[in-house]
């Protein structure tokens, strides 16, 4: 009795080990149990090494920052300079963890879908990047256990996240009423900004290059508020006549989001019964008609086979994505365009709307929206409000001027979504007053 209570007083008196400062090297010896002495000297090292390194990552952005305020404005030093300054805020932000997480406090059937699910009430902000990944977890808690599927697209829409499982997946075995919350846990795509700016690193122009005055004079915008058929238009007015009228001709869209890019797909399906033998759809769609339509593609199609086609992904797919056939890649930037069509402009990054002008010389390039619409999302606020038209000076409906070039606009004036006593009050306001209703 008196040895296990002398060993519970030694016990006591023996100094406290901390695990956050001892290496598993200096663990307790299996045998006596005694700690190793702790070698500190080497412990500030290593932290003070750390210091070091985030020091030289703030300083390095405040070198940027002071790069750009000495640069003129759309120089190749200014572009490269905020995208570097981008894309370490975004692997900065959240610093040690590279992981979101987002729980839903309630999942639904899609009744548009066979294979959709409609998460709501999340816990946090959607990050409108979730809709360029694929095969996310997603985890159904139930009570006192949980089921796994797995996630093939997505869709944000406000504070809902529409979802596309995976083939095989049998909505109605999940329970879903049952559901006490629903998590994903997805990787930060910091890659995407990481590849843009490699991409445009890779355009070499001498840094004080001027890339508004030297933007190609063939750019046709189409300039349609909200409601006057874009969509429409571009498929009807302009992508499918330009099928019809050639044998050869290769056509890429490039839009904001998946979302966009799967409503432009639908609406050419609907108005052109042959597109089906030349309309491609890559990357992911949360459209569960277009993937059995036979019109999705996967990488491994060889695009090299079609002499004629309509390629339509998102915009963030073509500085790095590609077709992969018989082990060569095909790039979408590497392929020779005789169009490039870019939607919903207003929404898009400039620095990822200025490559693709300055990476390829197709016969035209068209990018439709509205410079009153939606502005990019940014994290460095130099270029928040920064988009096309803004570097264009597009800014009037009514006198719809453009700089460095006198480029062709194309105003959509009648508004098909307004009765016309909400549309004119919406006309006068931002248009002029010259909308129809």
């Amino acid at each position: 009795t008196e040895k296990r209570i002398l060993d519970k007083v030694s016990a006591v008196e023996e100094p406290m080990k901390i695990p956050s400062v001892v290496d598993e090297e200096e663990e307790c010896d299996a045998d006596d149990y005694s700690p190793k002495s702790v070698n500190y000297s080497k412990k500030i090292a290593k932290e003070e090494e750390k210091a070091a390194a985030r020091i030289s990552i703030i300083q390095h952005l405040e070198d940027l920052r002071e790069i750009v305020s000495k640069s003129k404005r759309y120089s190749y030093k200014w572009f490269k300079a905020l995208l570097e300054l981008e894309s370490m805020n975004s692997a900065e932000s959240n610093f040690g963890n590279r992981e979101i997480s987002i729980s839903f406090g309630k999942v639904e059937k899609d009744p548009e879908g066979k294979r959709t699910l409609i998460l709501k009430h999340p816990s946090s902000h959607i990050p409108q990047f979730v809709e360029e990944l694929a095969d996310i977890p997603l985890e159904l808690k139930y009570d006192g256990q949980s089921k796994k599927v797995t996630i093939e697209a997505a869709s944000v829409k406000s504070y809902t996240l529409k979802i596309k499982v995976k083939a095989g997946t049998i909505i109605d075995e999940l329970n879903l009423s049952e559901v006490k919350e629903a998590t994903i846990n997805a990787q930060s795509p910091a890659f995407l900004l990481e590849e843009l700016r490699k991409a445009f690193n890779a355009l070499e122009y001498e840094d004080d290059f001027d890339m508004k005055e030297n933007l190609p004079e063939n750019i046709k915008f189409i300039f349609g508020p909200p409601g006057t058929g874009k969509t429409t238009y571009l498929s009807n007015e302009t992508i499918i006549p330009m099928m019809q009228q050639n044998d050869k001709c290769k056509v890429l869209v490039l839009a904001p989001t998946n979302k966009a890019a799967d409503v432009l797909v639908s609406r050419i399906m609907e108005n052109e019964a042959t597109s089906a033998d030349w309309l491609v759809r890559f990357g992911v769609t949360n459209d569960e008609n277009i993937e059995e339509s036979g019109v999705f593609k996967e990488k491994t199609f060889d695009i090299r086979s079609m002499e004629k086609c309509v390629v339509a992904t998102t915009i963030a797919r073509f500085p790095y994505d590609f077709f992969m056939t018989d082990s060569e890649r095909i790039y979408l930037n590497g392929i020779k365009w005789d169009y490039i069509v870019i939607d919903e402009a207003s929404m898009i990054p400039i620095a990822n709307i200025v490559y693709p002008l300055f990476k390829k010389t197709p016969k035209q390039f068209i990018i439709a929206g509205d410079p009153f619409q939606i502005e990019p999302i940014a994290s460095v606020d130099i270029w928040k409000d920064e988009n096309i038209y803004t570097m264009v000076e597009l800014k009037s409906f009514i006198n719809p001027t453009t700089k460095p070039h006198d480029f062709e606009v194309k105003l959509l004036t009648k508004q098909y979504r307004s009765i016309p006593s909400v549309g004119n009050v919406f006309s006068r306001l931002t248009y002029g007053g010259i909308l129809e209703h």
